[in-house]
């Protein structure tokens, strides 16, 4: 395995960092580690225990309603020789991706936010992995709702999907358990949350168990609120807004303000057009920032919007806010006394602040099931974002092992934060 294959990994370009490790490297000055050792120093950052079962990889299908156009997603399971043993079932939500050929059902090696490498070693050591593509990503060419509450449908029907052995050929039986464990980063911290709700209140039958989120945008209709009207051309994903836009455009249709042609500038001519384009999973984040840069008198992500859109977004009780309000994580429910519900959250994150944890904090305060911990990260990769993923990776698999009984909680360091 070539140190070469490595500089081509993009490690983080969808969370804000570099577009592949060669890029960051030229920064640093550091030599590439080879395919071999970047896996070890993975497989040191999480406390899976033992990595002792062989891994078996399958594309699933479902759908998430009736009519609705199918989805796709992958399922990882260990392989035991004991036909007896069984094994929890963790579905694993993967953060904001803009790129098709990345969905986990695609299973590329080069997948830029590791999903697939994590996801092995989870289920390497001991899981089922359920890894939903998200509608808009995998087989699926629908508008992504992005960070919008109907991604808690998607993951809880692939969990469904999963765990029916109707569906499985007679002679496989999924070797499940009987539980069920959530863990998202970013978007997919935001997708874990909604999934929870959507377990917890419509599908008992899934027997969720405990659920982590990992530096996720669950207070729309504040905190990214805020990022939305504030970041300046320093912000380093500013393709965060058009996406928020073109899913929520498609799933409020009425709301003139949010559709992509009325919320997005139209001079200079086809800009819009050709933006809402790019947004279809066949370009790069750097591609799409690049784009959205070269805006006439770019000053950060909200100057390529219209002047309806800003007004919206900067009047309260306006249909637009409104949306966000039903889409925060936290609205209109509150974990059950017997979900243990973990977010963790780095302070120095600056493309998903921490309010976003801190609001959810302050809406179930008093909950003794729901808890918040801070954890330390760096921008080596590019963004403190894209340095937040894998501690918290480590910290989320560790405390969900010390709930499901797998082995220690973990070593990742972190602490209580104040609120």
């Amino acid at each position: 395995m070539s140190s070469e294959a490595v500089e081509q990994l993009t490690l983080s370009s969808s969370l804000g960092g570099y577009d592949t490790v060669a890029a960051g490297l030229k920064d640093t000055g550091t030599a590439p580690p080879s395919l071999s050792e970047l896996w070890q120093q993975l497989s040191l950052q999480f406390p899976t225990g033992d990595v002792k079962y062989g891994v078996k990889a399958f594309k699933m299908t479902f759908t998430r309603a009736k009519d609705a156009p199918q989805e796709t997603g992958l399922l990882l399971v260990p392989l035991s020789i004991f036909f007896w043993e069984k094994f929890p079932l963790l579905s694993l939500q993967h953060p904001t991706q803009v790129e098709r050929q990345y969905s986990p059902s695609q299973w590329n090696f080069h997948d830029n936010e590791l999903t697939i490498h994590i996801a092995y070693l989870i289920s390497a050591s001991g899981w089922i992995v359920s890894l939903p593509d998200y509608p808009g990503m995998g087989d699926n060419y629908e508008v992504h709702p992005y960070c919008m509450s109907s991604l808690g449908l998607s993951v809880a029907m692939m969990v469904k999907a999963d765990v029916d052995q109707s569906k499985w050929p007679f002679w496989f039986k999924l070797p499940w358990d009987g539980r069920t464990f959530l863990m998202g980063f970013s978007e997919g911290g935001y997708a874990t949350m909604a999934a929870a709700k959507e377990i917890q209140s419509n599908f008992p039958e899934l027997n969720l168990v405990a659920a982590t989120t990992l530096d996720g945008p669950y207070s729309l209709s504040v905190t990214m609120h805020d990022v939305m009207l504030t970041a300046d051309k320093s912000f380093l994903a500013p393709y965060f807004l058009p996406y928020t836009i073109a899913g929520y455009g498609a799933g409020y249709p009425n709301i003139s303000e949010l559709q992509f042609g009325n919320a997005i500038i139209s001079d200079p001519a086809g800009f819009s057009t050709q933006l809402y384009k790019m947004l279809d999973g066949s370009y790069t984040s750097a591609e799409i920032a690049g784009f959205i840069q070269q805006a006439p008198n770019y000053s950060g992500p909200i100057s390529i919007t219209s002047q309806e859109f800003q007004l919206a977004l900067n009047s309260v009780g306006s249909t637009v806010n409104q949306a966000l309000v039903q889409n925060d994580g936290y609205n209109g429910w509150q974990p059950a006394k017997k979900l243990p519900l973990q977010m963790f959250h780095c302070p120095k994150d600056d493309l998903v602040p921490i309010g976003n944890a801190n609001n959810a904090a302050a809406a179930w305060s008093g909950l003794p099931n729901v808890g918040l911990k801070t954890f330390d990260c760096d921008n080596t990769l590019g963004s403190y974002h894209a340095g937040a993923m894998l501690p918290g990776y480590a910290n989320g698999i560790g405390w969900l092992e010390s709930k499901a009984g797998q082995g220690a909680a973990g070593s990742a360091a972190s602490h209580e934060s104040t609120r």
